[in-house]
């Protein structure tokens, strides 16, 4: 969702995160108003913010549809695919996509 080449300054919005490129905007927006799906996070800036809050930050960023929650955090690191399988395996979800950065 943020495309911005290492040379040129990010867009920081107030809430600190970056400005989303609006044609990655639009093409989630066009995808999850054509599928049924949960939109899940698992980036690893969770372990900093709240569901609600990422939830505020999408929509000030034009993304339609809620993040249903956030893939579980542990407290020791284990990669990334390990934290995927974990959350097949606890979520009974039929249809998700994860967000990821």
């Amino acid at each position: 969702m943020i495309t911005t080449p290492p040379w040129r300054k990010d867009d920081i919005l107030i809430d600190g995160y970056s400005r989303f490129k609006t044609e990655a905007v639009n093409n989630l927006n066009k995808l999850t108003s054509k599928i049924d799906a949960e939109l899940w996070l698992i980036s690893g800036r969770r372990k900093r913010n709240t569901l609600e809050e990422f939830n505020v930050f999408f929509k000030s960023r034009n993304i339609e549809k809620e993040l249903s929650g956030m893939v579980p955090v542990y407290f020791e690191y284990i990669p990334r695919i390990e934290e995927f399988k974990s959350f097949i395996e606890i979520e009974s979800i039929k249809n998700y996509l994860l967000i990821d950065d």
